[in-house]
């Protein structure tokens, strides 16, 4: 058994170390390639990958029909609406322009601070489903923290009683 063994040619003694220098040259052009993918090109990769994987695409809603009676009068419009809110932590500073605000909006100053008083920090309403010509009045006023939520199309729904409480005939309200 002995004579087998030594009848065997041994490998060469650079062999064992070329192979451990060609893995550790893999290695190391591994460890680079993940260098440059991670760290010099991370800003290039990230805006790629939002690109195809971050998108705002608008869709647009239909406007909603007219609601008829069996006559063909019509009980229910819908009317474009917006809504007026303000950032509480801003809007606060300039107190003195309250009283503008309110005779634009329609609504008293005592409302204001009712409504500032319970809402959060960063947010409240003051009015919302206004019509949009009473809240571009009050956005052209050009007060600091008031803002229109533009962040959603709304609409209102405007119905029509013949008896209704209202002296025009018309109650409005979202559905």
């Amino acid at each position: 058994m002995t004579a087998a063994i030594a009848s065997t040619p041994l490998l060469p003694s650079w062999r064992p170390r070329l192979l451990l220098g060609l893995l550790g040259a893999g290695f190391c052009g591994i460890l680079y390639q993940t260098w440059q993918t991670q760290v010099e090109h991370s800003g290039f990769l990230r805006s790629q990958g939002q690109q195809r994987y971050q998108r705002n695409v608008p869709i647009p809603a239909p406007a909603r029909g007219e609601i008829l009676d069996r006559n063909g009068q019509v009980l229910a419009v819908s009317v474009r609406s917006s809504t007026v809110w303000v950032d509480p932590r801003i809007f606060a500073k300039g107190e003195a322009r309250w009283p503008e605000l309110a005779a634009a909006l329609g609504i008293s100053v005592a409302e204001i601070r009712e409504r500032l008083l319970h809402s959060g920090m960063a947010f409240a309403y003051l009015l919302r489903q206004v019509d949009p010509e009473r809240a571009e009045r009050a956005l052209a006023l050009g007060i600091p923290g008031v803002h229109e939520g533009r962040f959603s199309t709304a609409t209102a729904r405007s119905w029509q009683f013949p008896y209704a409480a209202a002296p025009s005939g018309w109650i409005r309200g979202s559905l």
